[in-house]
């Protein structure tokens, strides 16, 4: 469990009748997490994104004013953690003054990157602010590996000068963490490599996420989704390591992704078929047999100000409304997003819910705190 995740729990529980009274009503209990997808545009051209694929981007929307002013709405909402992305969020001039405003209204930022644009000058002004945690896209211990991935020459030894320069003075710096992407690209030894080159560089933790394969071609799914055979060396030879060498560095390792292969599995082999593969990466936490609620503490704002109930659920019934229309209160508490609460409470998953993996871990422990939820009303 991260830190932002233990805390969350640690304050459902402290307010568990609020929670379950929100959960019944299909309410949101309060938006303890935001997201802000708050550019379109990226610098890079990652193998496993969509953002750089598009023939061009969709203007922002979101001006300087309209955040500043999201930051005083946030604070009387109870929020207590902002995560920036994009594309590529360090594009914006103006995001280290925004997270300076949340940071005296006590909100704390994350910021999702990949390292190409943090710069001294942009490091200093992110410690400034006072963000407190900086999430480094860094697929490989392996610089060419990484590189590959990112469709930037340079993008790894970029992200290492970047965490040196936030993490220079510890007594100030943020939780800066390395985050990679599984893909058949990278499972490997060069994985293995980056405990001991987080802890050289002073890096708090490493986060492992399943690829989302839901955007990607047929020809991409083929050639970037494991194979059953891969799938199970990572599971019971890579993470096992992983783990060993990340305690004897001092790092933490994050893993919130796919499911380990059954022992039914054991002597198939996915590498002709990507429907066959794409069944080896079903996330271990099944949401047609669980429940989600990301969306009773969670939501995402993107670059046109559209608020989604998830960042997997951009369009159809995850779109709850516009931050141009109104406050993200009343957005929030609109009648389209409580109807989506409701249906994920029946357990009636729309279409983006079904290869998604995000929250596994959390959901599952928010799952026991509201066990003995009250029956949702319909």
């Amino acid at each position: 469990m991260n830190l932002s995740n233990d805390v969350l729990l640690e304050d459902i529980r402290g307010d568990r009748d609020a929670f379950l009274s929100a959960v019944s009503e299909g309410r949101i209990w309060r938006p303890y997490r935001v997201k802000f997808k708050v550019v379109d545009y990226c610098n890079a051209r990652c193998v496993m994104c969509n953002h750089w694929r598009r023939n061009r981007y969709k203007p922002n929307l979101l001006t300087h004013k309209r955040l500043m002013d999201l930051t005083a709405e946030l604070r009387d909402l109870g929020t207590r953690w902002v995560t920036w992305s994009g594309g590529e969020p360090t594009l914006r001039p103006d995001l280290p003054e925004v997270i300076g405003r949340l940071s005296e209204y006590g909100i704390g930022s994350k910021v999702m990157t990949n390292g190409t644009m943090m710069s001294q000058e942009y490091a200093a002004r992110l410690l400034k602010a006072r963000v407190r945690w900086v999430a480094f896209s860094l697929e490989s211990a392996n610089p060419e590996i990484h590189d590959h991935m990112v469709g930037f020459p340079g993008a790894w030894q970029k992200i290492l000068a970047g965490a040196e320069y936030l993490c220079r003075d510890p007594e100030a710096a943020p939780r800066v963490c390395f985050q990679a992407v599984l893909t058949s690209l990278n499972i490997g030894p060069g994985l293995l490599g980056l405990p001991a080159l987080a802890a050289r560089a002073g890096v708090h933790s490493i986060e492992l996420d399943g690829l989302s394969p839901t955007h990607l071609t047929a020809e991409e799914q083929e050639r970037l989704i494991p194979s059953s055979d891969l799938e199970r060396q990572f599971h019971h030879e890579y993470l096992p390591r992983m783990r060993e060498l990340s305690k004897e560095a001092g790092v933490k390792l994050w893993y919130d992704g796919d499911r380990p292969v059954q022992p039914n599995r054991a002597t198939q082999s996915s590498t002709g078929a990507a429907d066959d593969a794409r069944a080896a990466c079903e996330p271990f936490y099944r949401y047609p047999d669980r429940l989600c609620y990301l969306p009773f503490f969670h939501c995402t704002i993107d670059h046109q100000g559209n608020a989604v109930a998830c960042c997997h659920l951009r369009t159809g019934p995850g779109a709850i409304g516009n931050i141009q229309d109104g406050t993200l209160g009343e957005i929030l508490q609109s009648a389209a997003g409580v109807e989506l609460r409701r249906r994920l409470m029946r357990g009636d998953l729309p279409a983006g819910c079904r290869d998604c993996s995000m929250g596994a871990t959390v959901n599952r422990f928010v799952q026991q705190i509201a066990a003995a939820a009250p029956a949702v009303a319909v």
